[in-house]
């Protein structure tokens, strides 16, 4: 199921603070063992218009939460992205799928994502914030204020 907080329409201004998330399938691959489905939430927030963040939740109420650029995602959806604990690309043997390749101390997980889910809630992002206009939501006085202050 995909659920989408609205985006703007064409040509209405989002708010300054405008979040947009929505629900994508994905599904662990394990080694040996039938893929476990996982339901999770992308979301895009205009106040850190560079970056993504993805939630999976594993088991009953655990939540794992990655945060990465908007840019890898766009890239992995048609060509192979990222060097480093993030990486993206087109699944070879399922077209309608997308490879997400995770590096943590904790251990790596290998997921598809649904294709199309994905590719539709970049599209909303960039209803939001078009690509090449992020600097000018980024808001570097309340940033650095948070950072001297201790304070999210």
């Amino acid at each position: 199921m995909n659920e989408a907080s609205p985006a703007p329409a064409d040509g209405d201004v989002p708010r300054p603070d405008s979040v947009h998330r929505h629900r994508v399938d994905f599904s662990l691959v394990r080694a040996r063992q039938d893929p476990v489905r996982l339901e999770a939430d992308v979301r895009y927030h205009t106040r850190d218009p560079h970056a993504i963040t993805i939630s999976f939740c594993y088991g009953r109420l655990e939540w794992v939460e990655w945060v990465f650029a908007r840019d890898l995602l766009a890239s992995g959806l048609g060509a192979p992205a990222g060097s480093g604990d993030v990486r993206i690309r087109p699944s070879v043997r399922e077209p309608d799928s997308v490879c997400l390749h995770l590096i943590s101390p904790a251990g790596t997980a290998h997921l598809h994502g649904d294709r199309y889910q994905l590719t539709r809630f970049l599209q909303c992002t960039t209803r939001l914030v078009p690509f090449g206009d992020e600097a000018r939501w980024l808001d570097v006085d309340s940033f650095l204020t948070r950072v001297f202050t201790g304070r999210r």
